[in-house]
This record gives C-alpha cells, structure tokens and sequence, in this order.
C-alpha cells in the first residue's frame, strides 16, 4: 500500500497572535508536535514565542509594517545590530592608550584650567613625551607624531618656551601657527582654513601622527554673541570633532578655559559647561593653580571609561615644567581624605568649619560625609602627622582645628 501524503490548508495570516493550544485544536496535532516544528524549522508557517514575551510586546510584525509605513519608514534598511555578548569579547583596537590612563584612542579629550595656570606648558611636555615615546607624569606612552596647532601664542614666545623647558624636539612634532584656521566653513572670509584640510595634509607627511593638540579650542569655533553658550553649538562642535577623529584614527586634545566664576564640581569647571564636557568621549583634565608663583598644582582627571583620579603637581618655575608630586595620594587613603591632608599640610593647619574646608579644597561631597571620613580615618592621618579638635561648643557649623606635627630635623648624635 502506498503512503499516502496529508496535507493540511493552512489558514491566511491575519497577524493575530495564534495561541499553540487553539492552533493544535484547528489542525488535529498536539502543541508539542506544533511547537517543536516551529522551533526547528520544519513548519514555515510561523514562529513560537514563549507566553511571558508575549505579554511584553503583543505588537505583530504586520502591524510595525504597518505603523512603519503610516510614518513614512522604509522597512527594508539593513540595521546593523551586536549583542551585548559580541561587544564584550570584539578587540577595539582604536582604544589602545596613547598616555596609560590618561590619553586613548581614537576620541576627544579636554585640558581645561584657569588663565595662566600652565595649560599650554603641560600640553607641551605631553607632546614631547608622546613624540619620543617617554613617560608623561609617570605613564607610559606609545610613540606616535604630534600636531600642535598652537592659536593662543606666537612662534616667538614657544620657541623661547621650549628653550626654557630644555625640549629637544625632532621632526615628529610639527606646530602650526596659523590664526584661521576654522572647525567649519561659516564666513565668507577667503583667507580661513578649515581644521580637517590642515589635519588630512599632515597626516600626508606624517603617516604616524596620532595626536592633535588645539591651543585653544574657542580659537577655531565660529562664536557669535548668540551661539558663545549656546549647548546646541557645543554638542555640534564636538560631534564635528569626534567624526574627525574617529574617521582619521587619531586622538585630539583640546585645551579650554575655566569659567570665571569656576565651580566646585570639577566637571562643571570648563567653560562650555556640562554640556560641552559631556559630549566629551575621551578625557578631561582639569588643571588647577592656585595663583602666581605657587609651584604646586592639581591635575583632576576622569571622563568616559577612564579612571578617576586626583594628581598632584609640582611646577619648576625655572624651567616651566610639571613633574608628579610625591605628595600624591596613599591607595589606602580616599582621595577626599588625601586633598584635605595636602591642603591642611601646604597651609600647616586649619581652623574653621567643614563646609569652608571643602569650598577651599575644591572637593564636591557633603559636609556631614567628609565629617565623617575624617572620623573614620582619624588614625591614619595622626599617622601622617595630622590631628585635628572638634569644638563641641557649636552644634551647627562646628569649628575643626587641625595641626600638623612639626619634626625636629636636628639629627639625633651620641655624646661619648
């Protein structure tokens, strides 16, 4: 007897969400039978979700179609989509560091700093270093070329700089010095250069250049009274930038200004605001001098993906160059804790309340919670020579008197 073959007339689609169940009830199959075809492939009629998916987003194909349509969508674009499993493992090579922690890939960072606070001084140094492939403050770096497209000082005045700092350049740092060069092409003045021409030429003979520094940012922006704190124009300037330097494989750092009337919260400090630094995909340095002729400094750092952390500096005023304090912060010691014991130990004591103690230092935390720290690290700091005394006559705006301990520096000697 020959087999004899069934096949079974499936109903039109209407989009409706089918439950397995009823659809074994409408053909004569049990749901297993139906549910595994489906799951494998062998009924092509349609696909099995589990129910609690379904509850989540009833919404069926045809009707996105629909509504896509409705919209004026096209349906048919090809949308590149990674899992979350495929990023983590996929080897970004564009994030390779070009300063260990502090300088990486192919994105867009700020310097910013007061006026006078040695910005340009620092980028400097950072253009040597990276151009012999040299530590910079501690951190290694990968040898690469370096363009530094200085707009705020003129030939004479940098090349009177680098004889000061005792820089020997070679040919792998290349400054430009040209005052019109332009982010985009907005006037009609002839005379303008956009910033990407001057990019893509030195890229032609410099193949290895990786780094840009632009001296200053504000110089190549097109600002007018409207658009000088205009967010909109701050996240378009950094767009444009961020494709610049996605599309050339480099790294631009940007030196800016601070505010004038500057900010506890050392994200806010750069003028431009929160929305400039937060379209910022690389790092921000914050560079922080107090005043003329003080030769320590700090360095905040932070940004996207990139370690937090607080540097202490020392400037030789003699040579105009930055090195790395030995004052910097115990890994034992919350950073908070580390900038109040630097500040109470350059002003040899503090008298006065918590909160005045955090405007003078910087630091962004709560008054309560930094009491709280400097309790609970009490001993470290007598340790480091540090105690300090709560008036308990005050119950609001208690008064905090810290002393450092003076060391005898008369050599212990032996009378025979």
């Amino acid at each position: 007897m020959e087999n004899t073959k069934l096949y079974i007339e499936t109903p039109v689609f209407t989009g409706r969400n089918v439950p397995i169940n009823e659809l074994a009830k409408a053909i004569g199959k049990d749901a297993q039978y139906i549910r595994i075809g489906l799951q494998q492939g062998v009924l092509n009629f349609g696909y099995a979700m589990k129910k609690k998916t379904i509850q989540a987003n009833t919404t069926t194909i045809v009707q996105i179609r629909k509504y896509g349509k409705k919209q004026g969508i096209s349906m048919d674009n090809n949308i590149e989509l990674i899992t979350g499993n495929e990023i983590r493992h996929k080897t970004y090579f564009e994030n390779n560091y070009i300063v260990d922690s502090l300088i990486k890939g192919n994105k867009v960072s700020i310097l910013t700093g007061g006026s006078k606070t040695g910005k340009s001084t620092l980028a400097l140094q950072l253009a040597n270093s990276v151009s012999k492939g040299i530590p910079f403050l501690n951190n290694n770096t990968i040898q690469c070329d370096v363009l530094y497209i200085c707009l705020d000082n003129d030939e004479d005045l940098i090349a009177e700089r680098l004889k000061l700092m005792n820089l020997e350049m070679d040919d792998s740092v290349v400054f430009c010095f040209n005052k019109n060069i332009v982010l985009e092409d907005t006037s009609s003045n002839q005379d303008d250069i956009l910033l990407l021409e001057v990019v893509t030429e030195t890229l032609i003979s410099h193949p290895f250049l990786r780094l840009v520094i632009i001296d200053l940012f504000d110089n190549i922006r097109n600002l007018t009274i409207k658009t000088e704190a205009n967010n909109v124009k701050d996240t378009e300037d950094m767009e444009y930038l961020k494709g610049i330097a996605d599309g050339l494989k480099i790294h631009i750092l940007l030196l800016n200004h601070d505010t004038k009337n500057g900010s506890q919260n050392g994200y806010c400090s750069s003028k431009g605001g929160v929305k400039l630094v937060g379209s910022c995909n690389g790092t921000y340095l914050h560079l922080i001098r107090s005043g003329i002729g003080q030769t320590s400094a700090t360095l905040e750092v932070g940004g996207r993906n990139i370690k937090e952390e607080i540097l202490q500096l020392h400037l030789d005023t003699s040579t105009l160059t930055y090195s790395l304090s030995e004052e910097n912060i115990n890994d034992d010691m919350p950073y908070e804790i580390g900038i109040i014991r630097n500040y109470i130990i350059k002003n040899n004591g503090y008298s006065g309340t918590i909160s005045n103690l955090l405007q003078l230092t910087k630091l962004t935390i709560a008054a309560n919670r930094a009491s709280r720290l400097l309790n609970t690290h009490k001993d470290l700091l007598a340790s480091e020579g540090i105690t300090f005394s709560i008036d308990p006559s005050r119950s609001n705006g208690r008064i905090y008197t810290f002393q450092v301990e003076q060391k005898d520096d008369k050599d212990d000697t032996l009378c025979i």
